[in-house]
């Protein structure tokens, strides 16, 4: 999203490492000029959309280091030093966090505007070395110098640079730096869009632009509704992003905040249990009735779009009521899709085949048996229309357990079956492409705690894998899973901060390895990280 106008700024400012080593600074004892004093903890200063920074650069080598991962160029103190030359060997200070801010250009530009942050040592990159180059000291500020269209300031721990006066001058580095010492912060990226949207829009709406759509794609009215939903998110009901990579001990955790998307209390319900051996699962809790109606206004445009686009073409050819179709897609997604709670889970099972099982909380009685009852007999009728017998989907009984099991099966698809208990206020479903009874051995499952987050869940790389391989799959990297990995999951939570939705995503750092190295197109082989 952000990729054009990022890469534009940087790449400008990356041509300032270009200088020749005849044009650097002469090593001096000269004294940085100290910037007028600020507020510690200052945050991102009122012109700036985007912030990006790494936390302290000696914390951020010693988990590549951990992790027997490369250290990339670009965190690299070494290569900064050699890059950008007025900073010299040894001047980029190991405790300090390399960062950038980026804001609207000067008026009538189409580019972004911005500066970077070096924390540099005492000695490093005096502002005398700049003024013996030409630079002119600014007379509201003693700490900066200007070079032919460029702005050096040198203040306390910090050389800026950038193409704006009144930008270097307003930041506030150490303030900056002070919320990037936080326990295990490796990498910080605020994205204030509220902001961007109302300072910079030239840069701003073309974020989803960079990809034209094909000619076949632009027609289609459903991909069109789906950029435009995306465009939605950002350009409405984003105003803030906030993302840091953070050092967990045994995990690498990757924490989003989203303003203003903060969830309301969830009142705890039990966490239902699943087979022990499932690839992955994913709860979604909501903490009002009108907060879990948001899949019907989304189905109802799609539908609209789908229409426009002759999806029910078809239906119309069969001489079929396109409205009763339309209501009854509806109903479907609200009598599966809509409760309290709903947990979803992937097993594998014999044959490398899947198996989905669902389980939905209502904090009332949700009549859901009758509900489905109902829908089948619309849908027999709508069959019926169609030339039909009007008996497209069978619904059968069968008791195990202590329970009434009731199974759904399909005409055309003998082995395909969805087998579901109705207690009233949970329902649990199994659907499978065999005709085998799972539901009743999940019954005597003890709940697995509770649930008060609105979104988590986790998933399971290496069950993945397997049941990948098993389906008939071959891997394009050989991947040597070691015991120690097996059953390593990534997990992920979600709970309010002030106005924010922050989701935590952990993922352990041997599956953080093995995931590095599949996108450098790396053989994988977890096996030698057990080795010293």
């Amino acid at each position: 999203m952000l990729r054009s106008p990022l890469a534009r700024f940087a790449g400008t400012w990356l041509l300032l490492g270009s200088l020749s080593a005849s044009a650097q600074p002469k090593a001096t004892e000269a004294k940085a000029t100290e910037a007028k004093a600020t507020e510690p903890g200052t945050q991102v200063p009122s012109w700036a959309y985007l912030f990006v920074a790494t936390g302290p650069m000696e914390r951020v080598e010693a988990a590549f280091a951990e992790m027997r991962m490369p250290l990339p160029q670009v965190l690299s103190r070494e290569h900064l030093e050699e890059a950008f030359p007025f900073i010299g060997p040894g001047g980029i200070r190991p405790g300090g966090s390399v960062g950038m801010l980026m804001g609207a250009g000067d008026p009538g530009s189409t580019e972004p505007s911005g500066i970077l942050l070096f924390p540099v040592t005492k000695d490093a990159a005096p502002l005398k070395g700049f003024s013996e180059l030409g630079g002119r000291v600014l007379p509201d500020a003693s700490d900066t110098v200007k070079i032919k269209g460029t702005y050096f300031r040198r203040t306390k721990g910090f050389l800026l640079t950038g193409p704006k006066g009144e930008y270097i001058t307003d930041a506030d580095p150490l303030g900056l730096e002070e919320n990037l010492t936080g326990p295990g912060t490796l990498a910080s990226v605020d994205v204030d869009l509220e902001r961007w949207r109302k300072t910079d829009p030239t840069t701003f709406y073309p974020l989803l632009s960079d990809k034209e759509p094909t000619p076949g794609d632009e027609a289609r009215h459903v991909y069109a509704l789906g950029r435009s939903l995306g465009t939605r998110v950002y350009e409405r009901l984003l105003n803030r992003v906030r993302l840091s990579v953070l050092d967990n001990g045994t995990s690498l955790r990757l924490r989003m905040g989203l303003e203003p998307l903060a969830p309301g209390e969830i009142a705890p319900l039990p966490r239902p249990s699943f087979p022990a051996s499932i690839i992955g699962r994913l709860d979604i809790a909501y903490s009002t009735p009108e907060s879990s109606q948001w899949l019907q206004s989304i189905t109802e445009e799609f539908m609209n779009a789908a229409e426009k686009d002759g999806l029910f073409a078809e239906a119309e050819k069969a001489k079929l009521n396109v409205e009763q179709t339309r209501s009854l897609i509806k109903e479907v997604l609200e009598t599966f899709c809509i409760a309290d709670a709903i947990s979803l889970a992937v097993e594998p099972v014999k044959g490398g085949k899947l198996v989905y099982h669902q389980v939905n909380q209502y904090r009332a009685a949700a009549n859901f048996t009758a509900r489905l009852s109902g829908l089948l007999e619309k849908i027999h009728e709508l069959d019926r229309q169609g030339g039909g017998r009007g008996s497209s989907i069978g619904l059968t009984t069968y008791s195990a357990g202590g329970a009434r099991i009731s199974r759904l099966t399909f005409p055309g698809k003998k082995s395909l079956t969805v087998d579901f208990v109705d207690s009233g206020t949970t329902v649990r479903l199994v659907a499978s492409g065999d005709t085998q009874r799972r539901v009743p051995g999940l019954l005597k499952l003890p709940a697995s705690g509770t649930l008060t987050s609105g979104f988590s869940g986790s998933f399971d790389p290496s069950a993945a894998v397997d049941a990948y391989v098993a389906s008939g799959g071959s891997m394009p990297l050989p991947l040597r899973t070691r015991v120690g990995v097996r059953g390593q999951q990534v997990t992920w939570t979600t709970r309010a901060e002030g106005a924010a939705a922050v989701v935590d995503l952990d993922i352990p750092k041997p599956l953080a390895q093995a995931i590095v190295q599949l996108v450098g197109s790396r053989a994988v082989d977890l096996e030698a990280s057990d080795q010293p």
